[in-house]
């Protein structure tokens, strides 16, 4: 006869990030030593076809990981909270988590506030994120909150990563058809993606082949050919620079933040690019009058696992913070 677990419960506080790329998950203790991480597939637009089981899956099997990375017994884990940062969640998205996840206090906000609040750790100011998609949120002094853009990817999402990287490939077919400006984008889309050419690509991209994932990846390609002179490239990267500075001043502007003592925020992949960067910060110190644009103290899932932390009436300040910071950081398991 086997004989009986007798090992002790561990309490533990969970935390994910949920983008359109990616679902990453952390489990700490209640003080925020980080015991395990784990990664999975995307958890947003579940009102797609599949979209509530493939936000389930990757939910699940985040924490699954995370748990395995801590070599914690599922069975043998007390889930004191848990916070969740979501891409296009809602009722539904909410309705799903608490469904699979039994810890005792669930906390499921949009991941734009987790970004907020890790970036800003709660302080009044606006955040704009630019990764696969595109968003802009703040929030003032009076609990007022705002956001601009999030529409997705067929209604908005100006200055995201796909956004780039359908201008991107527009440009390439224009510049191949000899109706558009010559750049070497059309010769670096194929080469991404490991294709012979553009038609390759084209087939590829029709026969579903290549996803919203993989577009928005032409981000890096775009910056590697504005940064050796292509103008084409640099143009695109511009406009994109144009359209999140919009964004991020009309939070701005709505919520009357202070110019001088309120900031702005840039999170995401897109924002690796110092051309796009430089451009946005151009425009705004331009537009607002000095220089707004900071670094965003914590990553949105420090900001996810913040708000699980206070739900439960545990310590959420800078020290507990920057210990789960510091941890991931040298793993590389920080999502921009």
């Amino acid at each position: 006869m086997k004989a009986a677990n007798t090992s002790p419960m561990i309490t533990v506080v969970v935390a994910m990030d949920g983008g359109q790329s990616s679902t990453m998950c952390i489990v700490t203790t209640p003080e925020g030593d980080v015991l395990g991480t784990g990664v999975a597939g995307p958890a947003n637009h579940i009102n797609e076809p599949g979209g509530p089981e493939r936000c389930r899956q990757a939910v699940i099997t985040a924490l699954q990981a995370a748990l395995a990375d801590a070599d914690l017994d599922p069975h043998r884990v007390h889930l004191l909270a848990a916070g969740f940062g979501m891409s296009g969640g809602g009722a539904r998205m909410q309705e799903i988590i608490r469904d699979c996840i039994a810890a005792e206090h669930v906390v499921v906000i949009p991941d734009s506030v987790a970004s907020w609040q890790g970036a800003t750790g709660g302080d009044p100011g606006a955040i704009v994120i630019s990764g696969t998609g595109s968003v802009a949120y703040g929030r003032n002094q009076q609990g007022d909150e705002r956001w601009a853009g999030g529409w997705g990817y067929l209604m908005g999402d100006e200055g995201s990563g796909y956004w780039i990287g359908i201008r991107a490939l527009s440009a390439a077919t224009r510049s191949h058809d000899g109706v558009g400006a010559a750049t070497t984008l059309e010769e670096r889309i194929p080469n991404a993606f490991a294709l012979p050419d553009l038609r390759a690509v084209h087939t590829a991209l029709y026969g579903d082949k290549l996803g919203r994932v993989q577009i928005a990846g032409l981000g890096r390609v775009v910056d590697e050919a504005a940064t050796v002179g292509d103008t084409v490239a640099r143009a695109i990267l511009e406009c994109a620079a144009e359209h999140l500075a919009n964004l991020a001043q009309a939070v701005f502007n709505c919520l009357r933040l202070q110019v001088g003592r309120h900031r702005v925020s840039c999170i995401g992949g897109v924002f690796r690019s110092s051309i796009l960067l430089n451009r946005f910060c151009s425009l705004l110190a331009h537009s607002l009058g000095t220089d707004v644009v900071q670094r965003p103290r914590f990553p949105a899932i420090v900001g996810a696992w913040q708000v699980a932390a206070r739900a439960a009436g545990l310590p959420a300040t800078s020290p507990e913070c920057d210990r789960i910071t510091a941890t991931l950081s040298p793993k590389g398991d920080l999502k921009a």
